[in-house]
């Protein structure tokens, strides 16, 4: 009996040991991914002039409503599909051929609703037409390769290959960088030339997935009506909150545009560059924890992978929130002098992309098992916490832009969370 519990601790603590190494590589990785991110943020932030960077931030607060409309709850069935079939080639084919067809047509959708109200935001900011448009043509293009990335990047996480996961972003980080520091030296760095990098390196990322995946898949397996009919029934569950975090994902931006200046959205976007250091955990999480835990079973081992994750996080969160307190200036010596008169407002913006990230972590933990929170719950106690802040506070006022961020950040942070654990409380021992 004494053997048999000396080999099982030794059995669980090399597994522990080895998911602890997998994921601290991985982590690393993406210290440096974050790294070379945030020198391309910071360089774009202080070449470009205000008006140029407000027309760059609001194409990036309208990329990721792009990207979560195109994919409506496509991922999460692929995802909760995936994780039963994950080893079986021909299956996997079907799998990701049917996710693809089905992102396609929402894209389509999505390109015709959401295209001219990212050109009207770029008119109301005094972007010349022309700009307007190749503007829209190199961001639309990004957001299509991001879209096959997404899909060949589940199925690299589902089957844990980690390192190539790491190597890719690394690529592209590094490839985008290079791109803005010679569009920097060499030609005038614009809105149009900062997109243009992104987009040249979703491009290399959506190659270098399709490479490691077509191998590992029947490439040209047939669609499967029964995957099509199971991610339907999702998309019609996840469709009124997608659409509806989409809204507040991105209000702050969105607000600012409304009642503030061009100014006051290159100050919002500025800053907001910080959170990027948030970044770096959530990616790591997403890529290991979550396929993990979207594999995982048992009550027990899924509520202490939840306490990990979260306490993390927490943890995080204030030591950041205290440090932008405590010493700001440092943070804006990397903004650049236009953004002197936000250091007061640095560790507000840590605490926003704190409980942003955490939510969406929580969040993306009930998606990666198929449990989607009820949007009839979700969306009214959400949508009155708005609309109550959005009377009580003066939006013209970037502070107070921030402290909307911060509480409206905390309804779908305890509705995820109470969700997720009720649903880990009815799983099996």
């Amino acid at each position: 009996m004494i053997k048999f519990i000396k080999h099982l601790w030794a059995d669980s603590w090399q597994k522990v040991a080895q998911s602890f190494w997998l994921f601290f590589g991985y982590f690393i990785s993406q210290v440096g991914v974050q790294f070379m991110n945030m020198v391309t943020g910071f360089v774009i932030i202080r070449v470009l002039a205000k008006d140029e960077y407000a027309d760059y931030t609001i194409i990036n607060t309208l990329i990721p409503v792009m990207l979560m409309l195109s994919d409506n709850g496509i991922g999460t069935g692929i995802s909760a599909i995936g994780r039963h079939i994950w080893q079986d080639n021909e299956k996997m084919g079907r799998l990701v051929n049917t996710g693809m067809m089905l992102r396609r047509k929402f894209a389509l959708i999505t390109f015709i609703v959401i295209g001219p109200l990212l050109g009207w935001m770029l008119y109301r900011n005094n972007a010349p037409l022309f700009t307007i448009l190749i503007l829209m043509l190199v961001t639309l293009t990004g957001i299509s390769f991001q879209l096959t990335s997404a899909v060949m990047r589940m199925v690299l996480e589902l089957r844990q290959h980690i390192k190539t996961l790491g190597k890719v972003s690394l690529a592209m980080a590094l490839f985008r960088l290079s791109l803005v520091a010679i569009f920097s030296v060499v030609f005038h760095l614009n809105a149009f030339l900062a997109t243009l990098a992104s987009t040249c390196a979703i491009i290399l990322e959506a190659t270098y997935y399709i490479s490691a995946v077509k191998p590992q898949i029947v490439w040209n397996a047939p669609t499967e009506p029964e995957y099509r009919t199971t991610i339907f029934s999702l998309v019609k569950q996840t469709m009124p909150l997608t659409i509806y975090f989409c809204i507040q994902g991105q209000i702050s931006i969105w607000l600012i545009s409304i009642f503030g200046s061009a100014h006051q959205v290159a100050d919002i976007g500025a800053v907001t560059r910080l959170g990027i250091i948030f970044s770096t955990l959530s990616a790591s999480y997403s890529t290991i924890m979550l396929p993990r835990f979207a594999r995982n079973n048992g009550r027990k081992r899924l509520f202490v992978q939840f306490l990990q994750i979260v306490f993390s996080i927490v943890v995080l969160l204030a030591v950041f929130v205290v440090v932008t307190k405590l010493f700001p200036y440092p943070f804006i010596m990397l903004l650049g002098s236009k953004y002197t008169n936000m250091s007061d407002l640095l560790w507000l913006v840590m605490l926003a992309s704190g409980f942003n990230t955490l939510a969406g972590v929580v969040y993306g933990m009930n998606l990666s098992k198929g449990w989607i929170p009820p949007a009839i719950i979700t969306i009214p106690i959400e949508f009155l916490t708005q609309v109550a802040l959005i009377l009580t506070l003066n939006l013209s006022k970037t502070e107070d832009v921030l402290i909307f961020q911060c509480l409206a950040a905390i309804p779908p942070l305890v509705l995820a969370t109470v969700f997720l654990l009720r649903r880990i409380k009815r799983e099996a021992e």
